[in-house]
């Protein structure tokens, strides 16, 4: 995600209101921006690629990073040379893990999700623990609006299809003209540099992460890296991530409470450590109240849907189901706010969004944005 050159971008808008962040989410908008704060607490983490060379993994987890997210590949013909190393020395030394790719939209999207899941499978595979894939959509190679649009539905329909989890989307608000308003179901990882609140892409008022810088510093690595924050406590992340979490914590994805460590997706665990996926299969009398995640409010882990809504002959509204109960513990998290904000570089000019005329690096990181601040 990061690059050896970032270029800086303009500000895209004056502010017309700013509201006070010290209490609740800042919203700070004009005719096409919004601008969200955290809802309070943040947890830290980085996100890397060969950039940063060798990793001293456990040098990054013992400097408070809880978290960290790996590039696969710069679409699909271009490898990361390190994956494979980070994916695993992100396991080794106890980070809570991701995989991005950085999107081609002039390349084949199927092929490229199947790429991300061949490439992390060769790396040992996922865990029930990882974080959801991350579409990284910061680039339009010179493609139409709507190609950009069909091609990145393609992407992460194919991660979806084939994991059984609800993918993250990586974007700014440069990209809100290619992108439109239609992945705003999406839980959103938001690029934006140099501010306090970052401004979101039309169509999203929450993150989940942010993206703040290009050039931090942090032990076990040498030279810059991204910097990065989730939008929520610790015991939440892991809840999104999907690990077992604190009894009534609700994760910070607009979804379902969590409250006994129960887990309904498939391939997860589900009440004490019976796996729901080539197991006991969650929908026999399992009572599901506590452990279904969801990212942005739905994760169809095996076909479950955990937003009140109804998947695959397995419902979790109300508790109605033939077969899954739950209980009181399902409930809305309106109280959590995301926001979104930075992109990444992979030569993309920063000013007003326009990408740069050869198209951009041919082995793209991530880049960021620098902005306006919400103060």
């Amino acid at each position: 995600m990061t690059s050896p050159q970032k270029l800086a971008t303009l500000s895209l808008f004056l502010a017309a209101t700013t509201l006070s962040c010290a209490s609740a989410p800042c919203y700070e908008q004009s005719v096409a921006e919004v601008r969200v704060c955290a809802a309070g607490a943040t947890v830290a983490g980085i996100d890397v690629s060969y950039y940063q060379g060798t990793i001293d993994w456990a040098a990054v987890q013992r400097s408070g990073r809880a978290f960290a997210i790996a590039r696969v590949s710069d679409g699909r013909n271009t490898v990361d040379t390190k994956f494979a190393a980070n994916w695993r020395g992100m396991k080794a030394a106890g980070l809570i893990r991701g995989v991005y790719q950085f999107f081609r939209p002039s390349q084949d999207a199927v092929a490229q999700a199947d790429l991300l899941i061949t490439k992390v499978n060769e790396a040992g595979g996922f865990d029930a623990a990882d974080l959801p894939p991350v579409l990284d959509l910061e680039a339009t190679d010179g493609q139409s609006n709507t190609v950009v649009r069909t091609k990145a539905h393609a992407w992460l329909n194919r991660i979806e299809e084939r994991l059984g989890v609800r993918p993250i989307v990586y974007t700014a608000n440069f990209m809100s003209a290619a992108i439109g308003t239609g992945f705003a179901s999406y839980p959103l990882w938001v690029a934006n540099y140099g501010v306090t609140c970052p401004l979101v892409p039309e169509g999203w008022t929450s993150w989940i992460m942010w993206q703040k810088s290009s050039t931090g510093s942090v032990p076990g690595i040498s030279g810059n890296v991204d910097i990065n924050v989730f939008n929520g406590t610790l015991a939440e992340l892991r809840a999104f991530a999907g690990q077992a979490p604190d009894a009534g914590v609700r994760p910070p994805d607009g979804g379902v409470r969590i409250d006994g460590g129960v887990r309904v997706d498939g391939g997860v665990r589900v009440d004490g450590g019976v796996t729901a996926d080539g197991g006991v299969r969650p929908d026999g009398g399992v009572v599901a109240d506590a452990g279904v995640r969801v990212d942005g409010g739905v994760r169809p882990d095996g076909g479950v849907v955990a937003d009140g809504g109804r998947d695959a002959g397995v419902a979790i509204d109300a508790g109605h189901d033939a077969g899954i109960e739950p209980d009181a513990g399902i409930e809305d998290d309106a109280g959590m706010e995301h926001d979104a904000g930075t992109l990444r570089d992979a030569g993309m000019a920063r000013d007003a969004g326009i990408p740069r005329a050869d198209g951009g690096r041919p082995d793209a990181g991530h880049g960021m944005s620098s902005g306006d601040t919400c103060k």
